[in-house]
């Protein structure tokens, strides 16, 4: 049994007749025998929005197992008599009550000391710098580094790592690694290490063939244009002799 009275939310009236009102065929019984009553023939809710009429009155309540009672939308509003009454009866005998409440929403403000709001740590963007991927790599150039190497110490695919040096440095990955393996021979050629020509240069600088190596360093190892003693001293330091620096000249 539902009592219902003025000022009843229709809302909680359809969730009310949705549990218990609707016939269940599936579960092979009837479950309640759901009926309304009101103290009044007519009954008014939602300030005038919805009218009831044709339920029975209080007097229903007497011999129901469980009665559902109506919710207050206006606390402050005084509830009719006849329906406090009817409650009182009810639990007297010992039915079963239930009460109806669907201000269980959260408002954007609320009194008490509850916190409004919970601070959530945003995460740090990812670095997306190449500076330690590169740092490391020029340390590795004496032994063959590959852009799947590059990528796994970024922790990246290749694909994305090459989009990271195509918008960081306007190149590739192996582009790269060749012009610093270039350099670091270049490097080695021109300080004229005692002992070391073009073809150990360019296997401590990583390259596996001496021969791309050897002709880009020869042209980075002698300045064009450069007086004679100091091309001759750049390709003595090389590990050239006269002959073979003419002809590469």
């Amino acid at each position: 049994m539902v009592i219902v009275d003025e000022s009843s939310n229709p809302f909680e009236l359809g969730c009310v007749t949705e549990i218990f009102g609707l016939r269940r065929p599936e579960l092979g019984r009837e479950l309640y025998d759901f009926r309304l009553c009101s103290p009044q023939p007519l009954t008014v809710m939602r300030q005038g929005f919805f009218i009831l009429t044709g339920v029975a009155d209080l007097e229903a309540a007497e011999a129901a197992d469980t009665v559902i009672v109506p919710n207050r939308r206006d606390v402050d509003v005084p509830r009719h008599p006849a329906v406090l009454d009817a409650i009182r009866r009810v639990h007297a005998r010992g039915a079963r009550l239930i009460g109806f409440c669907s201000w269980l929403v959260f408002a954007g403000h609320r009194d008490g000391g509850q916190r409004q709001f919970v601070e959530r740590p945003v995460p740090d963007p990812p670095d997306e710098s190449l500076a330690p991927v590169l740092a490391w790599a020029r340390e590795q150039l004496d032994v063959p580094l590959t852009v799947s190497d590059l990528a796994a110490r970024a922790a990246v695919s290749p694909a994305t790592l090459h989009r990271r040096f195509q918008a960081q440095l306007g190149t590739t990955p192996l582009a790269w690694l060749t012009g610093e393996r270039l350099a670091l021979a270049c490097r080695l050629i021109e300080r004229g290490e005692s002992g070391l020509d073009i073809s150990r240069a360019a296997q401590r600088a990583g390259h596996r063939r001496q021969s791309p190596c050897a002709d880009a360093a020869r042209d980075r190892a002698q300045p064009v244009g450069a007086p004679g003693p100091v091309r001759i001293g750049h390709a003595r330091r090389a590990g050239l002799s006269g002959g073979s620096w003419k002809s590469s000249s």
